[in-house]
């Protein structure tokens, strides 16, 4: 049996617990991310292993035979499917699902800029929002979405037009649908010539 190396990059969730020594002044951030709907997506920790990733990526087709399309796989000798709803159901984001509330690139920026963003708006090229711009609240929360849910794992400060839209959708209250999202861009994956290795959501593991 091969050697089973834990996966570093895909072990991230938040440890939200508010009485951490480096949570000070966060606690609050802490408090509301606990008691939100996506709190289970963020916070669950699973072990995942490379050799795991990799099967599945090696592996991965799009299955538009039967409705709704579902990805299947096979990981470890095991075949494995899932739909967008499967996603949802698996990282108990039901609540989310539906259609997600449209913004425009500006509307994203002028969300952020009232929430304290201090960056100039992305270039087309490069339609990424930076972190380090946002104040300190902002920024804790901008990195739980970059570490726990974004699709580019390790590496980045920003967060791309679409989990930015879904970030302030989520803290304006309203529906971002994340398994969608997180669905259509593991369809991305698949379709590219190099299979990134970087994308794995935990919960599948299971």
């Amino acid at each position: 049996m091969s050697t089973l190396f834990f996966e570093k990059k895909h072990n991230m969730c938040a440890l939200l617990d508010e009485n951490h020594e480096k949570a000070t002044g966060y606690k609050d951030c802490i408090r509301w991310l606990n008691s939100s709907h996506i709190h289970y997506a963020i916070s669950h920790s699973l072990t995942i292993y490379k050799l795991h990733v990799r099967d599945f990526w090696r592996t991965a087709v799009l299955n538009v035979s039967r409705q709704p399309s579902r990805i299947c796989s096979k990981v470890n000798g095991h075949d494995i499917e899932f739909t967008e709803a499967d996603l949802a159901r698996i990282l108990k984001l039901e609540g989310d699902v539906g259609d997600e509330v449209k913004m425009t690139a500006e509307e994203v920026y002028g969300a952020l800029r009232t929430a304290g963003y201090e960056g100039p708006m992305p270039g087309e090229k490069k339609m990424e929002f930076v972190k380090s711009y946002l104040i300190k609240e902002w920024r804790y929360i901008a990195h739980v979405y970059i570490m726990c849910l974004d699709h580019r794992k390790g590496g980045t400060d920003g967060l791309n037009l679409d989990w930015a839209r879904a970030m302030m959708l989520f803290c304006r209250g309203q529906k971002a649908n994340l398994a969608k999202l997180t669905f259509n861009y593991m369809l991305e994956n698949i379709h590219t010539a190099k299979r990134d290795n970087g994308y794995c959501i935990q919960g599948l593991c299971r």
